[in-house]
């Protein structure tokens, strides 16, 4: 496999997609050099996002499967304002004292920096360097940013993006694309198709589906009533065709649409009938996010929510995060089909938790958190089926909370004058209300907040995260301590790409 960014040629050609059980596995012990980093990233998940996950699927704190890794840490996520070249040492982009003494202190920023948007998040986790709220890849004077994929390009290892949201947005676009705005989605989804290293584009932005049910093409102007914007445009998504399976493929790219193709995939891998692609591009049939279908626990009345709230989806054409997850992973580990590299970078995103926090929706919220869990548990599954933890790290994390998610009895109302003003009663824990139950909670903003998130980390590398330490949240650790194992130290996300780096052996 060339480890160069090819130049894709427009032509007609069809490449026909053969499932068949896969018997390659390639054992650390064969290949000592190989080394795997999976990266785990919940949208808008905050500590009490992950607490009122774990009362709805568990009724109780520490059952999660990230709940005993090895390394349990938190992140601080803020950006910095226009015109900040350099954040000095001493200026708190997140202070501890400051964020705990009232509501408004879950905004509060500097002179230098402010709360975060995904954009700027995702590029600081995937390049090191704290950039402008809607950058995607770029510096705030919009100079292009050496991101993970880059190094991976020139380094013979495959990377992959798998989100439930549309793929050209904010977390899984930063990954593989470099523009001055996440407005621009049909360039950012353009270059991660023809420009950039990845091997697997896994998600949603399918402009003929909603939640798995065709969207009619109406007869107006021409009959363009479909939204292409988040699959690179109307011209791109007809030479990709995986709505209607055309011959009008991109020479090197294979799609596909279908959920018995992604289910195929998560059994049992694949081999090509001809010359291998460089790229496979699974496009769920749904525009904007795929629904979490497995995201009640095993409870009759979980599962009567779960379906009242999925109630327009069609459960039985989308696929589930955990089975995307897996397909990516057998694609990505096969060197047989795909050609010899040292190992692989995948990018899997729960990005819909952020959307149902904006919403302040608790029951939409615990669907999603649910299935980017058991995402997590089917990725721990197939690294010690075909990986091992000496080969590959899992980092567990997310790009900044959303919605303000405290306990009821945080804040209450009272009227002044003709204005109604919010009393700060201190923050209060979430209520367990039992398995399958929502749990009691208040929203506290419709927007992101700039709290530490959770990080997790297991596998090889994980134990030199716990050296990038920038400081202590007490307060957060006697809060969410009993989580998991959570003391209230944190990283900063721009500490994350170094590591992973680390663990490639690549150099900065």
């Amino acid at each position: 496999m060339k480890t160069m960014k090819p130049k894709f040629v427009y032509c007609v050609a069809l490449l026909s997609l053969f499932f068949t059980f896969s018997a390659v596995v390639q054992a650390a012990a064969e290949n000592p050099h190989r080394r795997n980093v999976i990266l785990m990233i919940g949208d808008g998940m905050g500590f009490n996002t992950h607490v009122a996950g774990s009362y709805w699927r568990f009724g109780e704190l520490g059952k999660q499967p990230v709940d005993s890794f090895p390394v349990q840490l938190a992140v601080s996520t803020y950006e910095i304002k226009e015109g900040v070249d350099f954040i000095p040492e001493e200026v708190k982009g997140y202070d501890p004292e400051r964020f705990w003494k009232d509501l408004d202190g879950q905004n509060a920023g500097t002179a230098l920096t402010s709360t975060t948007d995904s954009a700027s998040a995702a590029t600081a986790i995937y390049s090191g360097v704290k950039t402008l709220g809607g950058r995607i890849g770029m510096t705030q004077d919009k100079k292009r940013l050496k991101l993970l994929d880059d190094y991976a390009a020139g380094a013979n290892f495959r990377t992959g993006v798998v989100s439930t949201v549309q793929l050209s947005h904010a977390t899984p676009g930063a990954f593989a694309s470099h523009n001055p705005s996440r407005g621009n989605t049909a360039e950012i989804f353009n270059e991660m198709l023809f420009e950039s290293n990845l091997t697997i584009l896994f998600g949603a932005g399918h402009p003929g589906f909603s939640d798995g049910n065709p969207i009619l093409l109406r007869k107006e102007i021409g009959g363009k009533n479909w939204d292409y914007r988040y699959i690179g445009g109307e011209e791109t998504f007809n030479k990709l065709h995986p709505l209607n399976q055309a011959e009008t493929l991109v020479s090197g790219v294979l799609a596909f649409d279908a959920k018995a193709d992604f289910d195929r995939l998560a059994e049992n891998g694949f081999v090509l009938e001809k010359t291998s692609p460089f790229r496979i591009v699974g496009l769920a049939r749904s525009l904007d996010s795929i629904p979490p279908v497995d995201g009640a626990p095993d409870d009759p009345d979980a599962e009567a929510l779960l379906r009242r709230k999925l109630r327009n989806a069609n459960f039985d054409d989308v696929p589930t995060l955990s089975t995307m997850s897996l397909g990516a992973l057998n694609l990505l580990n096969d060197d047989a089909s795909l050609g010899d590299s040292r190992g692989f970078l995948l990018m899997i995103e729960g990005g819909a938790i952020d959307w149902s926090n904006h919403g302040n929706d608790i029951e939409l919220t615990v669907l999603e958190q649910t299935g980017f869990m058991k995402a997590i548990e089917a990725v721990i599954g197939w690294v010690e089926k075909n990986s091992s933890w000496d080969e590959t790290l899992l980092i567990v994390t997310a790009d900044h909370a959303t919605g303000g998610l405290w306990g009821p009895g945080t804040f209450s109302e009272v009227q002044d004058g003709d204005k109604t003003r919010r009393v700060f009663h201190g923050y209060k824990p979430l209520v367990n209300n039992g398995k399958g139950r929502i749990p009691g909670v208040q929203y506290t903003t419709g927007g992101h907040t700039n709290a530490l998130v959770p990080f997790w980390a297991k596998g090889v590398g994980a134990d030199e995260f716990p050296q990038k330490v920038r400081g202590t949240d007490s307060q957060a650790g006697e809060f969410w301590g009993n989580v998991s194992r959570f003391g209230g130290k944190y990283i900063d996300n721009t500490d994350i790409a170094p590591v992973i780096r680390e663990v490639f052996g690549l150099a900065p």
